[in-house]
Order: structure tokens, then sequence, then C-alpha cells
């Protein structure tokens, strides 16, 4: 008997790996995995924020210029009817400021 502990071939493979290694040594690298893979999905879940984000930009800069000649035409008209019901130039000019 020389003391040493004679590995069997049977051993599942995360065993065999832990008696190579050392119990410190494999708890260490199941911690790195482990942290890995909840790093990797919250990369993930920030992807996704980012690009519905993204989305939501697109839709109200589209309906902001799809709308911007309906708003500058009521602009217009309001304009037009604050300009008519002044009733003395110092009215008239505060429409136009």
């Amino acid at each position: 008997m020389t003391g040493r502990m004679e590995i069997n071939g049977k051993l599942p493979a995360w065993a065999r790996a832990i008696a190579y290694l050392g119990v410190p040594s494999a708890i260490a690298l199941f911690l790195v995995h482990f942290i890995t893979q909840q790093v990797a999905g919250d990369v993930r879940a920030l992807q996704q924020a980012v690009q519905s984000s993204g989305a939501a930009v697109t839709r109200v800069l589209t309906y902001q210029m799809d709308h911007s000649d309906d708003i500058d035409g009521l602009t217009r008209v309001l304009l037009r009817i604050c300009v008519n019901t002044a009733e003395t130039d110092s009215q008239r000019e505060a429409c136009l400021r």
C-alpha cells in the first residue's frame, strides 16, 4: 500500500475531475460557471430591452413625422384666431411672440 488512492475508471467524469483537481478547485470552477451563466442571461435581457426601446423610439419619431404637417396647420389656425380676436395692437403683438 503506497498511501495513494486509485481512481476507479467507472466513476463519473465529474467525480474523477473532483478527485483530480481537489474540492476547492471544483467549487471554484462551479462558481465561475454559475456566475458566467447568470451574467450571460443578464446580458441577453439587456439586449432585448435595448432593442425594444429602440423600436419604441422609432415608433414615436414616425408618429411625429407623420403628424408634423397636421400640428403645423393647427398652429397656423390658432395663430389666425388669436390675431383676429385681438382687440388692440398690443394683443396682436402678443399673439405673434
